[in-house]
């Protein structure tokens, strides 16, 4: 499996690898809805915008973690944030998540695409496993990862713990 960092373009959205040119775009999209971050395991809302970064720098840099800017094509506009996670290279696996998006992009195509395209982009880079990690409203990913070349299954388990002490299946 290689997984590299490079832009991903699909109808809707550009999936652009985060660098530090994209630091105050990406917080325009991801600094708002304070009660959507209570499912993250780290807030990047506010305040907490400077603890989110560095560990997105920390795990980019050790190799964990490759995160992405999610731009949607109509405007131009970044509106999100959806990752690799977890690389495991030499078992072929990965995870997607960490995603966040700007609500005006949320119950629209920008995330299914996204997911999609980080799937397939996973599946054509040699993995043989990709989970997407679930919020406790989420329905749909199983399907998407059908539709990307995988087999879809859901196993729930907790995975990290999260401030507001919610459980987290992926």
């Amino acid at each position: 499996m290689n997984i590299e960092s490079l832009p991903l373009e699909g109808r809707y959205v550009r999936l652009e690898p985060i660098t530090p040119a994209l630091r105050d775009a990406l917080r325009g999209a991801i600094d708002c809805d304070p009660a959507s971050w209570e499912i993250m395991s780290t807030n990047g809302c506010g305040e907490g915008f400077e603890d989110w970064w560095g560990a997105l720098q920390g795990e980019t840099q050790r190799g964990e973690r490759i995160g992405f800017a999610i731009r949607r094509l109509s405007d131009g506009k970044v509106v999100g944030t959806s990752s690799y996670l977890n690389i495991r290279k030499l078992h072929k696996g990965l995870e997607v998540g960490s995603t966040f998006l700007h609500p005006d992009a949320r119950s629209g195509p920008v995330n299914p695409e996204s997911k999609r395209l980080l799937l397939a982009n996973a599946f054509n880079a040699g993995a043989k496993f990709a989970s997407i990690a679930l919020g406790p409203a989420a329905s749909g990913p199983c399907r998407m990862a059908g539709r990307a070349g995988g087999q879809p299954r859901a196993i729930s388990r907790t995975r990290a713990s999260f401030p507001a002490a919610r459980r987290r299946a992926s």
